[in-house]
């Protein structure tokens, strides 16, 4: 099933009780996972490198490890969404990223995102419009 805003273990040795959060994430069959990371944000603003380097290198992980144990499934789909900016310095920070040959993994701005919602759901547009609003225009 489909599990949103989750705290999964984290292994860290300085804090045994770590974890990690993960919007949404889903588990198909013994042998797929599926991941979705949300960053609500201004059009403007870009996403940080730590964001993604934390997500796709701690939160993913996680998951993973909190649903298979030591069992590496076939395939795993992480994304980030985001309404900023994917700008040079996330992509090169997640083009720099070493993961494990069964993650397919992906990072996508507000344009993607839209082409990501089906379209019998009227208000999504609308809806990432309203949540990248500028901060200027949200006061």
């Amino acid at each position: 099933g489909v599990e949103l805003n989750r705290d999964y273990p984290f292994k860290n040795p300085d804090n045994p009780n770590d974890s990690r959060e993960l919007d949404v994430g889903a588990v198909g069959g013994a042998d797929a996972a599926y991941l979705v990371e949300c960053k609500a944000e201004a059009p403007d603003r870009p996403l940080s490198t730590e964001y993604v380097r934390r997500f796709f290198c701690d939160t993913q992980p996680s998951f993973v490890r909190a649903k298979f144990g030591d069992h590496a499934p076939k395939k795993v789909l992480a994304e980030i969404w985001t309404t900023g900016v994917i700008d040079e310095r996330a992509r090169a920070a997640f083009n720099g990223l070493k993961l494990p040959k069964y993650v397919e993994a992906r990072m996508l701005d507000r344009v993607g995102v839209e082409a990501e919602i089906p379209r019998s759901i009227e208000g999504g547009a609308r809806l990432l419009a309203t949540i990248a609003l500028p901060a200027a225009a949200a006061r």
